[in-house]
This record gives structure tokens, sequence and C-alpha cells, in this order.
């Protein structure tokens, strides 16, 4: 499905639209991606992101963030930008082979740019 191995690989990811109060907390910053998902509803391109730089968000720190892209076509770690799904993690325990999103919080968009090969 996916043109080249994801994993491992550096993306920048930042803050797009549909949530200001998330926008104020979340710094642009380069993340690696540590693995990829699928989801109960049948999608196999969820990505869960290592952040450089933890931060807080309604009194929880977040460290990773579950993303997926919302264009059609385009790809997590691919050659072009794309519009993500950003989700953040309640639990850690919910991170399982296939992954029920809605026990994940949806708190906004962002874009996830390539930066090179890792």
């Amino acid at each position: 499905m996916f043109g080249k191995q994801v994993v491992r690989q550096k993306v920048r990811v930042e803050y797009f639209d549909q949530n200001s109060d998330f926008e104020r907390c979340f710094p642009s910053q380069t993340c690696e991606v540590v693995r990829q998902f699928s989801s109960i509803d049948g999608a196999k391109d969820w990505f869960l992101l290592k952040l450089e730089q933890p931060f807080v968000y309604r009194e929880s720190k977040n460290t990773h963030l579950l993303v997926r892209s919302r264009w059609h076509g385009y790809e997590i770690g691919g050659v072009e930008p794309t519009s993500v799904f950003i989700l953040l993690i309640p639990n850690e325990d919910f991170l399982h082979e296939l992954i029920d999103i809605e026990k994940f919080n949806h708190v906004a968009w962002g874009m996830v740019y390539p930066i090179g090969d890792s």
C-alpha cells in the first residue's frame, strides 16, 4: 500500500485548523514515525508519531500523536505534504494491533511534511 518504509522516518507536523486552543499549545516540530496501525473500521494507515517536544493540552502531557492523512492519494511520509487528522492518546492501553479510533481524542487537523530520509 505504501511506496516506501514510513516507520522510523522523520516528519514535521504542525497545526492546521479546527481548534485554536490546541494551536496555542502545540509547537510545529519534528517527529519520528514509530509505528503503523490499522483501525477496526478498516483503515490501515494510522501512524504513531513520537514528539521531540512533549506538550501539555488540557492538563495532560502528550509525548505522542496518532495521525492519518485526510487526503486520498497522499501518504504520511510521502514526497508531498499531507493534511492529517491529529488524535491525542488518552491511554496507551488503547494502542493495539487494531485500534478503535473512537477511544482517542480528535483535537485538530494538521499538516505533515516530509523532511528527507532518516
